[in-house]
């Protein structure tokens, strides 16, 4: 069930923000010490910091998740502030909204994620990342199961799974300081999810924009590219997401 956020309360000077922004992204005891970090591993940290975000003026907090509806999220909660939305303006917005609340305003504050399947996550991510030239810089891999199966052994075997957000478990992107998250979405049940939150924090839906920038239809594609040796993997790579979210596993 759905909890109703706490009282808003009065914008965060700009300039103040920034200011947190700055400190908490370049001071080693700023971020470690920060108790939104509280039972994430420190060697993910630093990416965990970067996906959340804040805003100050509606009274929420969003631990983005890539690849469990990540853009479509953004664009809604940008529409409903009124800030621009398009494509272009989302790393801008993401940026900008990168803000990290002190303790009593993350208490405060409305707060929310969607998650998703994890062997369909992983696989998304293989198809979106792995299998052509992209900005991450990833090798590439065959577009085939056993390509899939060699990349999960890649993720296993070298520290990229400790430094890219795409393949970090979820639940370490995930703050579990203060109770959790108010409400968890899912990408399967996201049509349903996404409006219950946007009620929550705005008092109604508005219109929705459609945001499917990088979708690689993963979950129709899972039979294909799955093996017994990836199903392994991807138990012992995700186990903490699987018992979590409460997703079956391979």
């Amino acid at each position: 069930m759905t909890q109703a956020p706490a009282e808003l309360p009065p914008p965060i000077p700009r300039s103040t923000r920034k200011r947190r922004r700055l400190w908490l992204k370049t001071t080693t005891l700023g971020y470690k010490r920060h108790a939104l970090l509280d039972g994430i591993d420190p060697k993910f940290h630093r990416t965990a910091m970067s996906r959340f975000v804040y805003d100050p003026r509606n009274n929420y907090f969003y631990a983005r998740v890539p690849k469990a509806a990540n853009s479509s999220v953004v664009a809604a909660l940008a529409a409903q502030s009124g800030d621009p939305f398009g494509r272009e303006y989302q790393d801008t917005w993401k940026v900008g909204m990168n803000i990290l609340p002190t303790r009593r305003e993350y208490e405060r504050a409305f707060r929310f994620t969607v998650v998703r399947n994890p062997t369909d996550r992983a696989l998304s991510g293989f198809l979106d990342k792995a299998i052509r030239r992209t900005k991450e810089g990833l090798p590439l891999f065959d577009d085939t199961p056993a390509g899939f199966t060699k990349f999960m052994e890649f993720l296993r075997d070298s520290s990229f799974v400790k430094c890219n957000a795409h393949f970090i478990p979820q639940s370490q992107l995930v703050p579990s300081y203060g109770g959790g998250m108010h409400e968890i979405g899912r990408l399967e049940t996201i049509g349903a999810d996404l409006p219950r939150i946007l009620t929550a924090i705005f008092g109604s839906t508005g219109n929705l924009p459609q945001e499917r920038h990088h979708a690689t239809g993963a979950s129709s594609k899972i039979e294909t590219y799955m093996s017994e040796e990836s199903a392994k993997l991807l138990r012992a790579l995700y186990a903490q997401d699987y018992e979590t979210f409460g997703y079956d596993l391979p």
